[in-house]
Parts: structure tokens; sequence; C-alpha cells
């Protein structure tokens, strides 16, 4: 199916938009991180506040577009919606997206063939992690973390029991200096 996209490729996007790993790749996704109303169990609350966090989609236009989305779905014109305009929490617009024919993504490219004998396959990552602080000394920016990962591992990002296998601290140290080697002699 996946090979053949011109004929199934609305299967997959469909497919793709109804599972949590997936649907970042095709839209911007929202999560409630925090929720805060009420100081008694049996007293109605008079504020009820919630912060979301939102992985923006490189397709979107904005903050504006993000925000209109937002009051859409909650539908509820008592609702003030605010954005914290600075800081780690504040918008931050998708960062953007690097060149797949470029020096370094050939580097990164052909390393990973040598050390794990897979092909590379790029993929959108709509968290900004850090590499915001970058954006400005660097064209293409990749992140990627060279660890094999089950299902099951994925579930334990930001969470509890974070951690990396004695083989994957291995495998990643072999390919970094595989990748410096490279970068090295070029």
């Amino acid at each position: 199916v996946a090979s053949n996209t011109w004929l199934f490729g609305g299967l997959l996007k469909l497919i793709a938009l109804r599972k949590p790993r997936t649907a970042p790749l095709l839209r911007t996704t929202t999560a409630v991180t925090v929720l805060r109303s009420g100081s008694k169990k049996n007293l109605v609350p008079q504020v009820a506040t919630a912060w979301l966090n939102h992985r923006v989609h490189p397709t979107e236009a904005g903050l504006a577009d993000v925000l209109a989305y937002d009051r859409k779905v909650i539908g509820d014109k008592r609702v003030k919606i605010e954005y914290e305009p600075e800081g780690y929490d504040g918008w931050l617009p998708p960062a953007p997206v690097s060149s797949l024919s470029s020096a370094a993504f050939i580097a990164l490219k052909q390393t990973i063939a040598d050390c794990f004998e897979v092909p590379t396959a790029p993929l959108l990552m709509t968290g900004n992690t850090d590499t915001k602080h970058y954006w400005k000394l660097a064209k293409n920016i990749y992140r990627f973390t060279p660890v094999m990962m089950t299902l099951d591992d994925l579930k334990m990002f930001h969470g509890v029991n974070e951690r990396i296998t004695l083989e994957n601290l291995s495998k990643l140290l072999q390919y970094y200096v595989a990748l410096i080697e490279r970068c090295d002699s070029s």
C-alpha cells in the first residue's frame, strides 16, 4: 500500500490521521497539558484554566490559524483564548524544512546505511526541540537519534523511566564516530 501512494494515498492519509504517532506528519496536533479549576469537591469552580501545547505543522500559515482552529473546536465565546508571547512556552513558528539533497543529509544517510544497514526515509518532526536556537546559524537542521527503537520504547519519551539500552548507547557512539570521520575526511 505504501509503495503505491498514487492509488492508496487517500487511504494512507485516513489511517495516518487516526494514529497518534502518525497524525503529526499530516496536521497540527494539540495536547492539553495543564488543567486547573476548583478547590473543593462540593463547590462549582468559578474559573477554569487550560494550557495547550500545539505541534504546528509546516503547512500552517501561522498563529492566527492555530488560534482560529482552537476557537472553532471550543465553540464557546465565553472562553478566552490567549497565547504566551515570549519564553519557552510561547508561540514558535514551525521549524524550517531541511533539504534532502544537502551534503549534510547525504553524510547522515550514508553513515546510517553503514552503521545500521537500513535505508533512510526522511520524516517530519513537528516538535521544535532545541533546534530553534540554531535556525539563524544553519540552513539545514536534522533531528536524528541513531538508536533502534520499538513502538513500546516510544511510549517512554518525556515520561517515567525514560532510558536507553546499553546496546543502543554503544551503537550511538559507533554512529557518531563514523559520522565525524566521514565529515572530517570530506
